[in-house]
């Protein structure tokens, strides 16, 4: 079990969604958020990676019933609103939200394809605040949390990144548009 962390405790029975759990960060935020009795809503494309780290959950305190499993594929806009209705349908409540899908595809001005670039700004940027937008009533019901999850390359530009430090820069900016309109007093 996860040694105690200032602040986390306090997720035990909260709900967090975590968007993109079936690997990297998002796997390592479910497992964490699982070890503090804070019941999930996991989503991912493969629901057999997703169905590992929900294992992983389990053998770190949680219930079965306490975590939602949700194959979404964060290009289909019915996907996302797939989420946030099941996500509630099931817990009732959200706390905290973890916009963490993404998608990553290499490219510069000479390669660009138009259709790649409407691609990650899909997944990178429209589904984030679309879901952010279905679930900000609940959100502040709770003065839940939510976290964008972000690039380096939103800020520094490098080579070979363009699109998706395009799409990192707009979440940035959109994170900082959000957290100045919306209060969870």
């Amino acid at each position: 079990m996860a040694t105690p962390v200032s602040g986390l405790c306090s997720l035990k029975n909260k709900v967090a969604l975590v968007t993109g759990a079936s690997s990297g960060i998002g796997a390592d935020v479910a497992r964490l958020f699982a070890s503090y009795g804070c019941r999930l809503a996991l989503t991912g494309r493969n629901m057999e990676a997703l169905q590992q780290v929900t294992d992983k959950c389990v053998e770190r305190g949680l219930d079965k019933d306490e975590i939602l499993m949700i194959q979404a594929d964060f290009e289909v806009e019915s996907d996302v609103r797939k989420t946030a209705e099941q996500t509630i349908q099931k817990f009732n409540q959200i706390d905290v939200l973890i916009n963490n899908a993404g998608v990553y595809l290499n490219d510069s001005v000479e390669n660009v394809i138009l259709e790649n670039f409407d691609r990650v700004f899909v997944v990178n940027v429209r589904a984030p605040l679309l879901l952010t937008h279905l679930l900000a009533p609940y959100l502040i019901k709770t003065k839940g949390t939510v976290v964008n999850v972000s690039s380096i390359v939103g800020r520094v530009s490098m080579r070979g990144l363009l699109t998706y430090s395009m799409s990192k820069s707009a979440m940035d900016h959109m994170t900082r548009c959000i957290a100045d309109g919306l209060c969870f007093d």
